[in-house]
């Protein structure tokens, strides 16, 4: 027996021994939307929810940390609305994104914010493993190969406000449907009436 197919039954066996260990502990961190892009008008708020799976049938998973690799430029207000999960083996959670709620991030736009400007960052967010429930066992901190970080790109959009002209339009338009409602309505009861 050669020396590297001892050492790989060596870790074979404290894969099969240590529950947890016999493969990479990962986890699944994407954004909602999926595409990671969100828009607001100029002074308005935009955010983004989350969904996680923990890959792990043997092990909890925490989210310990989050932060954007952005400087945030044209923004009034940061909110950090993520609730840090604890996710159960084999877990899955989806959190949508609710103002000043429920999500991972959100932002507001200054009011002077360019129209069709727009910003990218990554957000980076920490976890860490658990052999028990870390809400009943605190101390059953995982030691061992496991997935610690996930990255999530961004993108952060101002929306142009609509157009004054666009709106007269629309406005002149509904107002040509409405006489030529009127007129039909006139035919169709002259049309009755010499019946």
């Amino acid at each position: 027996m050669t020396k590297s197919s001892e050492l790989r039954i060596l870790i074979l066996g404290l894969g099969l021994a240590v529950p947890g260990f016999a493969g990479y502990t990962t986890f699944n961190f994407g954004l909602n939307p999926s595409s990671g892009i969100a828009a607001a008008l100029p002074g308005g708020s935009l955010g983004w929810g989350y969904s996680v799976t923990n890959n792990d049938l043997n092990n909890w998973l925490v989210l310990a940390g989050l932060q954007p690799t952005v400087n945030f430029e044209h923004v009034s207000g940061i909110t950090d609305i993520f609730d840090y999960p604890t996710i159960a083996p084999g877990g899955t959670l989806t959190t949508p994104w609710l103002p000043d709620l429920s999500g991972l991030y959100q932002i507001a736009w200054d009011g002077s914010t360019p129209s069709n400007y727009s910003l990218s960052g990554q957000f980076v967010i920490d976890a860490a493993w658990y052999s028990d429930d870390p809400n009943v066992c605190p101390q059953c901190l995982v030691e061992g190969p496991a997935q610690t970080q996930a990255i999530a790109s961004f993108t952060a959009v101002t929306t142009p406000e609509p157009s004054p002209w666009g709106l007269c339009v629309v406005g002149v338009a509904f107002f040509a449907i409405a006489k030529k409602c009127r007129r039909l309505a006139k035919w169709a009861s002259a049309v009755e009436t010499s019946a």
